[in-house]
């Protein structure tokens, strides 16, 4: 019986489709299943995320740079938890148009935060694929890649933080931003709030607190330094690390000559030089606290994070005793009355560390440099003690280890120098121990058992006690060659008082 014509096609066909079906592989099928199931979970978390964008988007109300509260004043209180003064925020925030300002100005802030602020739309995609990566190598947050756009939203918006989730809405809020204001009001919002330290809100803020001048008076070098200073601004404080300071400046300056608002040769004109002259406008009324509070100003922020200075509604508790810092203040004013020297006095209390009293100098009026805490004086004898704290920690009696005090001793230094070491009166002594040694604070004893501990072991006993910087291993260090603060001074010399 014949076949039909069409039969054996169709066993053709059907036999072609088995074949092709059956020629791909079991794992091929899973694989394509797999891409298949990812591919749908990507797209609905893309649309999780879209609608999660909008929401956040549309929810979020920006305030205007006008609403932005500044923080309550700071209370700095005794020993006794008394008031010593109640910090107001200095200079506060004082608006000014971006208009008012010279070009250079706005240029150096966008050239040490944000260089391509004009051209993104309220974020750096860029930026945060390069934090990103930074923070994944790193196994910890690095970078933030924040525009002035996204800074300003972290300003103006609350439970904007420094989370991944809260990177998200941030950078949700300022496309927002973006959306609702031009590029120039945005920059003029931020420069009207972004802090500068030492409780200045914004560029006029800052501008007067650091130059006492107006921020329509900044020059290009005055500018730059405010604008470095941004990213870290107790770090970068000119009057606390101008070395810092001097390098963020720089930065700047740089970044201006990238965005095309300085030539290479003004910017090197400027970069490299001494940071120009500050006027540094203190946070409180002058009188015999005023050293002591500024030394607060001072570890607030360290202590508690850059977020924290004076100004922002803490309340500080001290351990000033009031009596004793004004009798301080009266003997030193007293002792140097009539010459153009200056003093001070640091006192702490042994066995729990409490400062007492704090005194920089004569007057913070006319001199606001805290000698206190910042100057570094030879302290000469003092230093002994140190030495005669590594004899003991190394097993040796005082009273039992005798050493030879000659009229003069030559000691070889690093490098084959000889130094020559002399006593007081230029005395000799004999041989001597070291109770007698102390007492009459005899040189050439101390070098000489400096030199039989190691020179390294008394600046490393040092260093223990408190007494911190570079503590060159030499003869005259024991005699107190070193500049050191005397709150340094105190702070070794209560551990010791204390038996630590």
């Amino acid at each position: 019986m014949p076949e039909h014509p069409d039969a054996s096609e169709n066993d053709v066909s059907s036999d072609t489709a088995a074949t092709t079906t059956s020629s791909r592989p079991p794992w091929v099928r899973r694989v394509l299943v797999v891409v298949a199931v990812l591919i749908g979970l990507g797209l609905v978390a893309a649309a999780g995320v879209g609608v999660a964008f909008w929401q956040v988007r549309s929810s979020t109300q920006i305030p205007s740079a006008d609403d932005l509260v500044i923080p309550d004043p700071t209370v700095v209180l005794d020993k006794d938890g008394e008031t010593i003064q109640t910090l107001e925020p200095a200079a506060v925030r004082a608006n000014v148009s971006l208009d008012d300002l010279p070009e250079h100005v706005p240029q150096a802030i966008m050239a040490a935060e944000d260089r391509r602020f004009y051209e993104h739309s309220g974020f750096s995609a860029r930026g945060i694929v390069r934090a990103l990566w930074t923070n994944l190598r790193s196994g910890a947050r690095q970078q933030g890649a924040s525009t002035i756009t996204q800074q300003y939203v972290e300003l103006a918006v609350e439970d904007v933080d420094d989370s991944y989730m809260g990177k998200f809405r941030e950078v949700a809020v300022a496309t927002k931003l973006e959306s609702e204001l031009d590029k120039d009001e945005i920059l003029e919002n931020y420069l009207n709030t972004v802090p500068f330290g030492r409780t200045a809100y914004g560029i006029e803020a800052a501008a007067q607190t650091y130059f006492a001048v107006s921020a329509a008076e900044l020059d290009v070098e005055q500018a730059a330094v405010l604008a470095g200073m941004i990213a870290a601004p107790t770090a970068y404080d000119p009057a606390e690390n101008p070395e810092g300071a001097a390098q963020r400046r720089d930065f700047a300056l740089q970044g201006m000559v990238e965005i095309d608002a300085l030539t290479q040769s003004e910017a090197d004109g400027m970069i490299g030089t001494d940071l120009p002259e500050l006027r540094t406008q203190p946070l409180f009324e002058f009188g015999p606290d005023a050293y002591f509070l500024d030394a607060v100003r001072a570890e607030v922020p360290a202590l508690l994070g850059e977020d924290q200075e004076l100004g922002s509604g803490l309340v500080v508790h001290t351990t000033l005793d009031r009596e004793a810092q004004q009798l301080a203040h009266e003997v030193v004013n007293d002792h140097l009355d009539g010459t153009d020297h200056t003093g001070a006095i640091v006192t702490i209390e042994a066995g729990n560390g409490a400062v007492r009293t704090l005194l920089g100098g004569r007057d913070y009026e006319s001199q606001q440099y805290n000698v206190a805490i910042r100057g570094e004086r030879q302290i000469g004898s003092a230093f002994k003690a140190f030495t005669l704290a590594e004899l003991v920690a190394q097993g040796y009696d005082p009273d039992r280890t005798r050493i030879d005090a000659p009229q003069t001793l030559v000691v070889e230094q690093e490098g084959g120098e000889d130094a020559e070491i002399g006593n007081y009166g230029g005395e000799g002594y004999g041989e001597v121990d070291m109770r007698h040694a102390t007492v009459d604070s005899i040189n050439t004893a101390y070098v000489r058992m400096a030199e039989e501990l190691g020179f390294d072991a008394v600046a490393d006993r040092a260093e223990s006690l408190g007494i911190h910087g570079e503590l060159p291993a030499y003869p005259s260090l024991t005699l107190g060659s070193v500049g050191i603060p005397p709150i340094q001074v105190a702070e070794a010399y209560s551990t010791l008082a204390a038996e630590g």
